[in-house]
């Protein structure tokens, strides 16, 4: 997973929730990539050994996601609080020397 990999290289992810997200990607594949629903039922889409349909393997599934997702969530609100902090970009336009806002049409 080229993405999971990136988001490692850049920034601290906690070992448990990388797994998490590995094995949720492997379940995505798994149901995904069922033909026919009937394969589902000899070999059954399981979360850290629960059956992913049961009410205890689902209720296992939603709480590690939840978790998750609330990494994400602190982290993204972290970075945009430090992203106020700093003020706007200016932006520049290709040739790095005038804003691109700044060109004016001749007169």
């Amino acid at each position: 997973m080229p993405k999971l990999r990136f988001v490692k290289a850049i920034s601290g992810i906690p070992k448990g929730i990388a797994a998490d997200i590995e094995r949720l990607n492997a379940l995505r594949n798994a149901v995904a990539h069922s033909f026919f629903p009937e394969n589902l039922k000899r070999q059954k889409p399981m979360w850290k050994g629960k059956a992913v349909f049961t009410r205890e393997g689902f209720a296992s599934f939603e709480d590690d996601i939840a978790e998750i997702h609330y990494h994400f969530r602190d982290v993204f609100q972290e970075a945009r609080k430090n992203a106020q902090a700093r003020g706007p970009k200016r932006r520049r336009s290709r040739n790095g020397k005038s804003p691109l806002y700044a060109i004016t049409a001749p007169e």
